[in-house]
């Protein structure tokens, strides 16, 4: 690489100039990157060692088992199918362009992100003693085991720059998005292959990238509004990463994530006895249903047991919060809420449905809280504000405690 090159030029995005491949593969239309069609993998595929799919026969035609169901999921918006499709190609690294190429320019940027992770980012987002042994001890001791682990601090460390502001900023928030690509990339293939030796990478790693999904919702574009579906499925991939640990009891006693892993049992063994314990009916009122919702929101008994574990857990959390318990306590206990949400719920809040809107709002509205948190900023209150923009007017009754309380945030 020539020794001029910018931190920009290495990280841009690939040039459209290429003739567009009218039959390349799906992953290098997606991309818009030019696609050798080769069979039965093409070179992209195969560079980056992911699922290489023809979806189109000649003449442009759309090959039969391409061809999208025609059955709906709850209001029409999303097929379950279509759903299930984003999401394992979200998780397969579907918004990863090439990586940055190697050289100089490359490993100066490695060497400053590093840096940046060590003495800044890794302290910064602890809030507790679990948190600081994960973060400020554990992932930078480990991360030159695993490519997955030291991509994510790499875009954690990024994220964190962009956010700082300045005039690298928008570089460094395109190192945080190819970083984390990467990382999600490298880390598919660390679970497909989970063993009891590996659990504690595997683990941490997790961990890293659930925060990593969640610090990228800051500045996104909401208009039009779409739900942040695509960080409750990252989250929820680590609790199937925990579950999977858990049962493999690997992890060492004495480390950081075999602390995490305490910490979370309740995870692994279902929220039953918890609901039990603490029932909370403080957001009961979000389950109230009037006859224009009647007429058309989609509604079984599955829908309603999602939407009741989720507002028992939320309204557990606004009791603690109105007791003795810390800060840092109720902080752990909501950024713990998406991994605890059940699968249900998700596709409610993927499908766009108001209900599960409503009640995403009450939690970044309690989130907003945290707002000085250079991790959380300002994204409780976008979020809020741009549910309630979206919602129609015989929801909004129902959005009056979260408007309220990042109103009250804010001052």
């Amino acid at each position: 690489m020539a020794s001029g090159s910018s931190l920009a030029d290495v990280l841009r995005l690939p040039k459209l100039g290429h003739k567009k491949s009218m039959f390349g593969c799906q992953r290098c239309r997606k991309r818009r990157v030019k696609c050798n069609e080769a069979k039965p993998i093409c070179h992209n595929c195969e560079r980056h060692q992911l699922p290489c799919v023809y979806d189109r026969a000649a003449g442009g035609l759309r090959s039969p088992q391409s061809s999208s169901s025609s059955s709906s999921f709850l209001q029409g918006t999303h097929s379950r199918q279509s759903q299930e499709r984003e999401e394992q190609s979200y998780l397969a690294g579907a918004l990863e362009g090439d990586d940055p190429p190697d050289g100089r320019t490359r490993r100066l940027l490695e060497v400053r992100l590093m840096h940046q992770y060590v003495t800044d980012t890794s302290i910064s987002i602890a809030v507790d003693e679990v948190s600081r042994g994960i973060f400020v001890e554990a992932i930078p001791k480990h991360a030159f085991e695993s490519d997955a682990m030291l991509y994510g601090m790499y875009s954690m460390a990024a994220l964190h720059l962009a956010i700082k502001g300045g005039e690298d900023s928008p570089v460094f928030r395109e190192a945080a998005r190819k970083y984390f690509s990467m990382a999600i990339r490298e880390h598919n293939k660390e679970i497909s292959q989970l063993t009891k030796e590996t659990v504690e990478l595997v683990c941490l790693t997790s961990n890293l990238m659930r925060n990593c999904a969640f610090i990228q919702l800051q500045g996104r574009d909401r208009h039009p509004y779409t739900p942040p579906w695509q960080y409750l499925v990252v989250a929820r991939t680590s609790t199937a990463t925990f579950t999977a640990a858990w049962k493999l009891g690997g992890a060492d006693p004495g480390s950081a994530i075999f602390r995490l892993l305490k910490f979370t049992y309740h995870i692994h063994h279902g929220m039953e006895g918890v609901s039990a314990e603490h029932k909370s009916t403080r957001l009961d009122y979000i389950l109230e249903r009037s006859e224009s919702h009647m007429a058309a929101e989609s509604w079984d008994a599955d829908i309603q047991a999602a939407y009741e574990s989720t507002l028992n857990y939320l309204g557990s959390v606004i009791d603690a919060s109105e007791g003795d318990q810390p800060p840092n306590d109720i902080q752990r206990r909501l950024t713990a809420f998406p991994m605890l949400v059940e699968r249900r719920y998700v596709e409610l809040v993927h499908a766009g449905c108001p209900r599960a809107l409503v009640i995403l709002a009450h939690y970044f509205a309690m989130l907003s809280r945290y707002e000085y948190r250079w991790w959380v900023g300002d994204t409780p209150v976008s979020e809020v504000r741009a549910i309630g923009d979206t919602l129609a007017a015989d929801w909004q009754d129902l959005m009056k405690w979260p408007l309220e309380t990042i109103e009250h945030s804010e001052h």
